[in-house]
């Protein structure tokens, strides 16, 4: 990237190629330059950072559901609730993500905290530590959190997105235009996104988008584009 700063197009290596791409508003998540996205530096390209590592999901201690779409999906269809979380989390920073709710039956996304447990086969919220907004149902709380808003009991059928402010403790929670809700927690605590699925039939998912593709909720003033490292 820092040798096409230097107008030496001629020098890339294969490694700075993020994909092919003809469409300059597509490319979210790199620089457009005849055709091609390139990758960024971690850190808005100030040199010498690497290249962004977004989040993906991850088992962890969930014993069932299944991971697919590149770790962005999480489903199940084994008739309880089952959970996973982010693989990486915040205590600092502002950052945002992304989710798809399964539209049909109960799914949830919410925040778990660092050390949080007895979540994983079963949904957040259940225990301290946790707090999901489920499809149809509205919030569930565990305690570590503080809601203000209304919280909707009807399907969501757009992307929620949440703006984290972690040096702040806040998360808005973004949908249908705007923020209607905010959860907070206190500062400097390890925050990771997470999600609930219960499976009584086939199908049933939450996907993740933690920026590698464009957002579909405008990404708040002064946020980092996406959860990433």
């Amino acid at each position: 990237m820092d040798r096409l700063r230097a107008g030496n197009p001629i020098a890339l290596l294969q490694s700075d190629f993020l994909y092919p791409n003809t469409d300059k508003y597509s490319c979210n998540i790199g620089v457009f330059y005849y055709g091609f996205c390139f990758k960024i530096p971690a850190g808005g390209g100030g040199g010498g950072g690497g290249t962004q590592t977004y989040a993906t999901f991850v088992m962890g201690v969930s014993s069932s559901g299944s991971l697919s779409n590149g770790d962005l999906t999480f489903s199940t269809n084994t008739g309880t609730w089952n959970s996973v979380q982010a693989s990486q989390g915040k205590s600092s920073g502002k950052w945002v993500f992304e989710a798809v709710y399964d539209p049909v039956y109960y799914s949830g996304i919410g925040l778990v905290q660092s050390g949080a447990t007895g979540w994983a086969n079963s949904y957040l919220g259940r225990t301290f530590g946790g707090i999901i907004l489920i499809q149809n149902q509205g919030i569930l709380n565990g305690g570590g959190f503080t809601v203000a808003g209304s919280q909707p009991t009807t399907a969501i059928n757009t992307p929620v997105m949440f703006a984290i402010d972690a040096d702040a403790g806040t998360a808005q929670v973004i949908y249908g235009g705007g923020a209607t809700l905010v959860w907070t927690w206190t500062p400097g605590t390890v925050i990771y996104p997470a999600v609930s699925v219960y499976g009584p039939g086939a199908g049933r998912f939450v996907t993740m988008n933690f920026g590698a593709t464009a957002f579909t909720n405008p990404v708040p003033t002064g946020y980092n584009a996406g959860w990433y490292e």
